[in-house]
């Protein structure tokens, strides 16, 4: 298929605007050079896009439409058809609103079997004789809005006779246009600023008095770094929230300024006492010192240490006392413990993996007690025990390391002997029932013999 012959494409430029519609008619041929729609006129769906150049160039124009082919020759107003889908160009006077408006060419597809042909070449668009004219009229005439851009005026051609009073809005500004000489002095006030648009450039030494601040307005992003001095804070204006951790450093305290009132209880610790700071008669007689609580004792050696003279000179650590004032626990430098009762917890809810213990009667027939005294306190006197190796041996769980020593857990040592005595029973529940079937056995042959003698 193919575009014999251009007859005319017939423009409306004479208007003061670019045209809305435009005529367009061509002749059209089939492969074989035979006219389309002869000698029956046909109906073909046709595309006409306006480009910027013969080749290539920008699509500015759009639309589809049904034109009537008859014995080749058709006409079609661009305008009146459709918008093609995906393409929102599909305003003529729009296309030609351009200095480079000349330079418009029409490409026209026609429908072949269901695709589109692109017909060759593209028609160029040219005005007419009274177009020609109408392009003088239209800069001797009225201009429409927006249709004179910056490239057509010369710079300085507009003056102030050529705007109108009162005319020019801010979108008439350009950036940074107005500076101090176009503005009459008291004439920007608080409605004429944008709020938050003024910087510490914009404001003059000493300009800003405390009538001009918010309450609450200046924080500590305002606040240069080391400026405030000791006559900006008023009196008791500084408490702990206002003091950053390490923020205040020995050289930044006067002397003498930090005593007991100004140091808050309980908050000195180790680390704020310098070594060799502290004398003893700064200590109280009971003192906590690194950790250590120490009662009647300056320098506490362990975590908790309290000291007494007893009447021979020996050293108690006296731990709880009754109502009476009587000692009711208490650990002797001899390492002997006493308490009225000792408790362990032994809830079932904080216990895990529970089970039964088996089979210790004969463990337990392997212990031997021993009598025996302690090396290094003779005088707790004579001891009834078990020796810890020994029953290591046969019930590792119950024996303990303390340093180079080992312990024995005497409480869960009676567990298990309890265990042992439950072992025991069963043996002589045992025992009991068959010696009571033995009985009855004798008692019946006893019987057996008494009545076969009679």
């Amino acid at each position: 298929m193919a575009l014999a012959i251009v007859a005319s494409i017939a423009t409306a430029f004479a208007a003061e605007t670019p045209p809305k519609f435009m005529t367009v008619q061509s002749y059209l041929t089939n492969d074989a050079g035979d006219p389309v729609g002869d000698p029956t006129p046909e109906n073909k769906a046709m595309q006409f896009i306006v480009y910027t150049a013969e080749e290539g160039g920008e699509s500015v124009f759009a639309e589809s439409q049904t034109v009537t082919v008859d014995g080749g020759y058709f006409s079609a107003i661009l305008g009146e058809g459709t918008a093609i889908s995906g393409d929102d160009k599909h305003d003529l006077a729009a296309a030609f609103r351009s200095p480079t408006a000349s330079d418009r060419y029409v490409e026209i597809q026609v429908d072949n079997d269901g695709e589109f042909q692109k017909l060759s070449p593209r028609l160029r668009i040219l005005p007419n004789a009274y177009a020609f004219l109408a392009s003088y009229a239209n800069v001797a005439g009225s201009v429409d809005d927006d249709s004179i851009v910056a490239g057509s005026i010369d710079d300085g051609a507009v003056g102030s006779d050529a705007v109108a009073d009162g005319s020019l809005t801010v979108d008439d500004l350009g950036i940074n246009s107005v500076d101090s000489a176009e503005i009459v002095d008291g004439a920007v006030g608080t409605d004429e600023v944008e709020d938050g648009s003024l910087t510490v450039d914009d404001l003059g030494d000493n300009s800003v008095d405390s009538a001009e601040i918010v309450a609450g307005a200046v924080g500590s992003s305002e606040v240069a770094n080391g400026s405030l001095t000791a006559d900006d804070l008023g009196n008791n204006s500084v408490d702990s929230a206002e003091i950053k951790a390490d923020a205040v450093k020995a050289s930044e305290i006067a002397t003498g300024a930090v005593g007991s009132d100004e140091v808050f209880n309980n908050s000195l610790t180790a680390d704020d006492l310098a070594e060799g700071s502290v004398a003893s008669s700064e200590l109280a007689e009971n003192v906590l010192l690194h950790g250590y609580w120490g009662v009647n004792k300056h320098s506490p050696i362990s975590a908790f240490s309290a000291m007494a003279e007893h009447g021979r000179g020996q050293v108690y650590n006296y731990l709880g006392y009754d109502f009476e004032g009587n000692a009711n626990f208490t650990v002797n430098t001899s390492g002997v413990v006493v308490g009225l009762l000792f408790s362990q917890s032994s809830d079932r809810r904080l216990k895990q993996d529970i089970e039964p213990i088996n089979d210790v009667l004969p463990r337990l027939a392997q212990l031997e007690a021993k009598s025996y005294h302690f090396k290094a306190s003779p005088e707790v006197g004579l001891q009834y025990g078990f020796i810890a190796q020994d029953v290591q041996e046969v019930f590792p769980e119950v024996v303990g390391e303390s340093g180079e020593h080992l312990s024995l857990n005497y409480t869960a040592l009676g567990v298990v002997a309890i265990e042992g005595i439950n072992e025991l029973n069963e043996k002589v529940d045992t025992l009991e029932a068959e010696n009571a079937a033995l009985r009855e056995r004798l008692a019946a042959l006893e019987a057996l013999v008494q009545s076969l003698a009679e």
